[in-house]
């Protein structure tokens, strides 16, 4: 391996290990909102367990849902979190109640939240966009 793979395998990681930490930052604003919920612990661990030990799960499988929805995240679009379906996102499969019960719980916070927690989470989804589309380029996908 020479040392141009070698950058871009730790550039591959730094992207990943930035778009893991704003997923976790958006589900600290949240889960400061509910009472314990037994899908956000579940997320969370899940969360955990991707930065330790699978650190581009998360970015690989977000990176072209995010670039298709880049639009809505640039203008802040309050619909991307509200009245809209996220259905063509989530995979059938045993996980498909999990992830419909997380987004529920985020769409229905999201009206909760106030100015200054809606800007954070804001931020946060524009910075897993920037990490996306760094992503797309260095991957070439």
């Amino acid at each position: 391996m020479n040392n141009n793979e070698l950058g871009t395998i730790d550039e591959k990681l730094r992207l990943a290990d930035s778009f893991n930490k704003q997923i976790a930052n958006i589900f600290r604003v949240i889960e400061s909102k509910i009472q314990k919920n037994a899908d956000m612990v579940r997320l969370k661990n899940i969360i955990g367990g991707v930065r330790g030990g699978w650190p581009l799960f998360m970015i690989e499988r977000c990176k072209d849902k995010l670039w298709k929805d880049s639009k809505s995240i640039i203008n802040r679009d309050e619909k991307y979190f509200i009245n809209r379906s996220f259905d063509e996102y989530i995979k059938k499969d045993e996980n498909q109640k999990y992830i419909e019960n997380i987004i529920d719980i985020i769409q229905s916070q999201y009206s909760e939240l106030n100015k200054n927690e809606k800007n954070c989470i804001w931020k946060y989804i524009e910075q897993m966009l920037s990490d996306s589309i760094k992503f797309k380029i260095l991957t070439k996908s």
